[in-house]
Order: structure tokens, then sequence, then C-alpha cells
């Protein structure tokens, strides 16, 4: 099944002044386009926790989120912001195709939207390369973040209109009630 994947990020605030990416498409311009995105969570539960029941003793660790591009307009911009500590905004919007739907992105493959607020790059690595000039390496950590979800419908062959949201503070240290901004 493929996959399409498209980030905006820009000063915290500022969503007009995004990093300008190559994406061509026409729902995400200048948008930049993930090769990979990765996100962990762990709950430091163990058999040795004291416990009961291997219940937590602590809350959830977030692992900074990590995505893959190939360099781009926007390579400059993401070196700055790393370099000089910029706080950032961020919006990654994946999108399926579903069954035998091929078609182009939009609306009615969206499967998932991640918005991260108050966001620092953490981590930049350049790799130049002959296949599309390099790629880089980027690990962002937030003050909040929020996954929003589309359930699939592969009977269908689409995505179904309910949507689902679940979000972390850090601020506050809870999961809020955000509703998901699409």
């Amino acid at each position: 099944m493929s996959t399409s994947v498209f980030l905006k990020i820009y000063p915290t605030t500022k969503t007009g002044d995004f990093f300008k990416g190559n994406s061509q498409v026409k729902a995400h311009k200048e948008w930049i386009e993930i090769q990979e995105y990765s996100h962990t969570f762990q709950q430091p539960i163990t058999a040795a926790t004291r416990s009961s029941d291997l219940a937590p003793s602590a809350r959830c660790n977030h692992e900074p989120a990590s995505f893959k591009k190939f360099n781009d307009n926007a390579t400059d911009n993401l070196m700055k912001a790393c370099w000089l500590g910029q706080c950032l905004d961020l919006t990654i919007c994946i999108y399926r195709s579903l069954g035998d739907l091929t078609g182009p992105v939009g609306p009615n493959n969206k499967s998932l939207v991640i918005n991260m607020e108050r966001a620092y790059i953490t981590e930049y690595n350049i790799t130049p390369g002959a296949e599309e000039g390099g790629t880089e390496e980027i690990k962002v950590v937030y003050n909040y973040i929020q996954y929003a979800f589309a359930e699939l419908d592969f009977a269908q062959g689409k995505l179904k209109s309910a949507r689902q949201a679940v979000d972390w503070n850090w601020t506050t240290n809870e999961i809020t009630a955000k509703l998901p901004s699409w």
C-alpha cells in the first residue's frame, strides 16, 4: 500500500512563514516531502516494578520524533533552526491509497495528521549522496503533540468520516480534549 507524507514546519505562530520544500502536489504545494517518519513511546513497566499487577510507575516516555527527507529548498532553514534553537510548530499529513484507489493525494485518503507545537530540532544529520542530492535525518522534541486518525474502511476502499484524536501536553502534563484540526 503506497503512502505519501508531507511536512509543514514554521516558526511558532507564524503559519505563513513556513519553510518551503519542493512538493508539487496541489494540496501541499511547497511543503516538504518526507521519505520516512517514526516516533516511539515507551511505558517504563518491568517485572521488577514495585507497583501491583505490573502497573505503570511513571508516565510514558516520548522519544524525539524522527523523519528523513531528501535535500530540498527547506534544507538551509531547517539547519539554521537547529543551530539557533528556534521554536517551531509543525504539521505532518499522511495519505494512504486504499484498495485499488491510486488517485491523487486529497482529503478522501488522508489517514493521519500529526501536529506538534513549541518544538525544537534536537538533531540534524545531512548525508550527501548521488541519488536525489542526498538526505537529511531530523529529530524533533515538542511541548504539545496531537495524533488525529481517520478510520480505514478497506471493504469500501475509503476512509470513514469519523476522526479520532489523541494528544499530550508537556506543559500541563496531561492529555487534553483538543479536537483534530481536519
